[in-house]
């Protein structure tokens, strides 16, 4: 039976493996430390090395994740609110070109169409593949925060719950706090609240956070994705943007034409803008817009002056643009030449440089993302590298487990100390209950035990149950008070019976009934007759 390996064992293992790419460079390699007179590096000796690199920078970004993801990081414009059309657009940018490195790929439970830039998929895993929510919540449906369309593409934010990448582009105040796998969505706390207030002027739902018409005298407010609901179009070409502000203007002030809107069936009709509320509209410059005869709806991109906006566009330019590729610090560049020490390599550091060198180049060229699979398949549950802990570290953490399991004892002690309370009280009251209606009803105990001595005396039952209608149809129009054991029995569990003597009467009414209804040459009429001059002296002892 295979049984999945522990962290620990992982990290021993070598779970890096050499692509084309890497052969070529090492061959190259090779060659130069062939001419110099060097043996040549070994494919698993550069395997063991580039692992090594991995895990040791996994391990210092999960323990400094600030460092990495700082806020600059998480405004990234992405464009993610429409179901994948017959022509496989990407739901986000709403287009469907694509590249070797920047595929369009469709989730497998929803057919969700995306390109890997645009959803954050840095590789194109083998098998299936399933968007963040089929993932997480396949069953369940899924609302998004920021509008009240339950289509497109979805992910997390930080609190848990979910969002469209395209609301969360557009709303000046949200975000991606990771730009290689575009999420978690964060920021939804610093949305003010006037901005939760606006009414979308195409959906007339007062949901989630509209966005409005960058002109300096309009107010108009809409959803991002209410405009591709109503069939308008949404386009953003990959690599349009270098950054900065996205902007959406409303039919009256947009560049397109009156006569493409005629058919639409909306008269209203935005020009997308990510702009500020009403603080912030005074800031907001002239737009330009590409000319679109064949859109609805079209997109407005200002390029930033200095150092961009609250909005960069990164995730659709051909390449990625970071600060620079990541520099491997020299306390992991120590750790690498300890763990190849007992490798036999001539001029050994000169190889670590250069292969750490080659990781940043590959790193960068991959926008980012993790080399390893493994890493890059859980993102945000994979746990750093396991290092080895020491006796101090175990004697911390077996003081820890020993003091919960402590406080959980006293947890199932007090528990069980509450259940005898609580069963007490039950016993209690159900004794005081029992003293009460003692108090109140004297003659109740009484009653029981004459009903109980009378319907001895009836052994067929004649008079157990109440009469069925179904089986003696014409019995309730002959009878108008009819009476039996079982309603009697009832009848003192309510405490309807206040004297002994209207007990008494509804015995003899069980029987006078059945004399009634019976005639006399009838067995039913005959154990009637015989009962009542069993059950009198009993009523009269009562």
């Amino acid at each position: 039976r295979f049984t999945e390996p522990m962290e620990a064992d992982l990290a021993k293992q070598v779970e890096y493996d050499m692509d084309e790419q890497d052969k070529l460079w090492l061959d190259m390699v090779n060659a130069e430390r062939k001419r110099e007179g060097h043996a040549a590096i070994s494919y698993e000796v550069f395997e063991i090395v580039m692992d090594k690199i991995e895990k040791e920078w996994f391990d210092l970004v999960s323990r400094s994740p600030i460092l990495f993801f700082e806020s600059g990081t998480r405004n990234i414009p992405k464009r993610t609110n429409a179901m994948p059309n017959e022509d496989s657009k990407c739901a986000i940018c709403d287009d469907g070109e694509c590249e070797n490195s920047n595929a369009i790929v469709f989730c497998d439970g929803c057919n969700l169409a995306v390109h890997q830039d645009c959803y954050g998929v840095p590789y194109i895993p083998e098998g299936q593949w399933l968007c963040r929510k089929c993932t997480v919540s396949p069953d369940k449906p899924v609302t998004c925060v920021l509008c009240p369309n339950s289509y497109g593409a979805f992910k997390q934010t930080t609190t848990g719950q979910w969002a469209h990448l395209l609301c969360a582009i557009w709303v000046p105040e949200t975000g991606v706090v990771n730009t290689v796998y575009m999420e978690p969505v964060d920021g939804l706390e610093a949305i003010p609240k006037s901005r939760w207030k606006l009414l979308c002027y195409l959906c007339k739902k007062r949901v989630g956070a509209c966005i409005q018409c960058a002109n300096r005298t309009c107010y108009t407010a809409f959803h991002v994705t209410c405009a591709r609901e109503y069939g308008l179009e949404l386009k953003m070409k990959q690599g349009l943007a270098a950054g900065g502000d996205l902007k959406a203007y409303c039919d009256k002030h947009g560049e397109v034409s009156r006569e493409s809107r005629c058919s639409a069936s909306v008269s209203c009709v935005c020009e997308k803008t990510l702009t500020t509320l009403d603080d912030d509209k005074s800031k907001a410059g002239p737009a330009t817009a590409p000319h679109s005869s064949s859109g609805l709806l079209k997109l407005t991109l200002r390029v930033p002056t200095k150092g961009g906006g609250r909005k960069s566009a990164r995730a659709y330019k051909s390449s990625f643009n970071s600060s620079g590729p990541p520099v491997i610090p020299a306390k992991i560049f120590d750790r690498i030449m300890s763990y190849i020490s007992k490798l036999k390599l001539v001029a050994k550091k000169d190889v670590v440089n250069l292969v750490c060198r080659y990781w940043s180049l590959k790193r960068e060229a991959r926008r980012g993302a993790p080399l390893l699979k493994r890493i890059h398949l859980e993102p945000w549950t994979a746990s750093a590298t396991s290092r080895q802990q020491t006796e101090q570290d175990k004697a911390e953490k077996l003081g820890l487990i020993r003091l919960l399991r402590n406080d959980l004892e006293k947890v199932r002690m007090l528990t069980e100390l509450v259940r005898k309370r609580e069963k007490k009280k039950l016993e209690r009251a159900n004794h005081l209950k029992k003293v009460v209606e003692g108090l109140l009803f004297p003659k109740e105990d009484a009653m029981r035990q004459v009903l109980q001595a009378v319907k001895s005396l009836d052994k067929p039952g004649y008079f157990a149950q109440p009469v069925s209608r179904e089986q003696v149809p014409d019995y309730h129009d002959i009878i108008k008070f009819p009476m039996d054991w079982a309603t009697m029995s009832a009848k003192i569990d309510r405490h309807e019976y206040p004297t002994a003597l209207d007990f008494s009467d509804d015995v003899r009414l069980v029987i006078n009934n059945a004399r009634r209804y019976n005639k006399p040459t009838t067995p039913i009429h005959r154990a009637a007759v015989k009962l009542l001059e069993s059950a009198e002296p009993i009523l009269a002892e009562l």
